[in-house]
């Protein structure tokens, strides 16, 4: 129906042939016309120049105006058949691929719109997934921190059950040396769960609240692995430790009796030497604590930096929805009517006040606002105005 009625429109093929065979000679005419007014018209200009304007000059020139204007009306009606039948056929030529370029831009509106949800899909999915994996490396960095204060404290600890033990040596007299030395000898006391659990820690994250903080706390300190790995670790050292002390006893026990024999100036010179003794054994006592801290804190990251990248792969992995092959620009919204000035004046200051007059005038607000988009792509510099909004689109390929 539509073919028809388009064919209808189209000039009959004589007629056509008609119009194009009769042309060469109507443009002839035409030119031959316009040569002799032309002339005329010179003829006229040259009198002026040579002589001046005179009232019989100027009367001839009226007679001219006329007639040319007439010649101006024959040569149009002469070439119109020609031009109109030109600019019918131009018309049907240029109208069928304005018609298909409206349907592929359809076509391609359907495309684009389709892009856009799948990337924002696409970019909903991956904001999901990014606060997902931050939220996953948060976790594993506090309980990095929580097995690290754990360590520290528990090291703090065994320094503090050291310097009981070391205060309890130091304080034995000879009086009742034999009674108080078999202290030393009991049997070194366990490292329970309950001990792990009552080690005091501080904890804090930016993301998590303190309640998940507590419960990753309690999930740590739980951890049977981590109970055996401390109850072990502190027996072992506990049970070099006492053997070292009671290997000291004797050394002790001479100390002591080397004081109670000793005058003024020697007991001053061992008392001296004992002080210098504490010293060197509180700061191999915090040295060893630092040393066990330390190894700590490095098993706790390594472990961690395992899990992170874990994590990072399950997340690339996790991701459902495949990007979009797509063009992306930006588009303004233009929320009130003021708005159109503020794009004026931005286009302007980026670009407008370096052209001249004419190729401003040339300008039309909607160059201007595809101008201000594109710029706004280029170097992210956007409109600041409630009456302005931008919006991210994106073409598929």
């Amino acid at each position: 129906m539509e073919t028809n009625t388009t064919l209808q429109t189209i000039p009959n093929i004589q007629e056509i042939q008609k119009i194009i065979g009769d042309a060469p000679a109507t443009l002839t005419a035409n030119i031959n016309s316009k040569d002799k007014a032309v002339k005329a018209a010179d003829d006229l200009i040259t009198a002026h120049t040579t002589t001046g304007m005179t009232s019989m000059l100027d009367a001839r020139m009226a007679e001219y105006t006329d007639k040319a204007k007439k010649t101006i009306t024959a040569i149009n009606e002469k070439r119109k058949p020609f031009t109109q039948v030109m600019d019918e056929l131009k018309k049907q030529f240029t109208g069928c691929e304005t018609t298909i370029k409206a349907k592929v831009d359809e076509v391609q509106k359907i495309r684009d719109d389709y892009a856009t949800k799948l990337m924002k899909e696409k970019q909903e999915q991956d904001r999901i997934a990014a606060a997902k994996l931050a939220k996953e490396k948060e976790v594993i960095a506090v309980k990095q921190s929580i097995k690290t204060a754990l360590g520290t404290a528990f090291y703090e600890y065994i320094t503090t059950k050291k310097k009981k033990v070391n205060e309890l040596f130091d304080a034995l007299t000879l009086e009742r040396f034999e009674e108080d030395s078999q202290k030393f000898s009991t049997p070194v006391s366990m490292f329970t769960p309950k001990h792990l659990q009552k080690l005091q820690i501080t904890v804090s994250s930016s993301i998590l609240q303190v309640e998940e903080i507590n419960t990753l706390i309690l999930e740590v300190a739980q951890d049977n692995a981590l109970y055996v790995h401390y109850a072990n670790e502190y027996r072992n050292i506990m049970t070099v430790f006492q053997k070292e002390t009671v290997d000291k006893l004797p050394s002790k026990k001479q100390q002591l009796e080397d004081l109670a024999k000793a005058d003024e100036e020697e007991k001053k010179k061992l008392l001296e030497q004992e002080s210098k003794r504490k010293e060197e054994e509180t700061a191999t006592l915090q040295k060893e604590q630092e040393e066990a801290s330390k190894t700590v804190e490095v098993n706790a990251a390594t472990q961690a930096a395992a899990e992170n990248t874990q994590a990072s792969i399950g997340a690339l992995f996790g991701t459902t929805i495949t990007e979009p092959r797509v063009k992306s620009g930006t588009e303004i919204i233009v929320k009130n009517k003021a708005g159109y000035a503020l794009i004026f004046q931005f286009w302007f200051e980026q670009e407008g006040k370096n052209l001249d007059n004419e190729k401003i005038e040339k300008k039309t607000i909607g160059q201007m606002k595809k101008f201000c988009e594109e710029y706004a792509v280029k170097t992210g510099e956007l409109i600041d105005s409630v009456l302005i909004e931008y919006n991210d689109v994106y073409k598929a390929k």
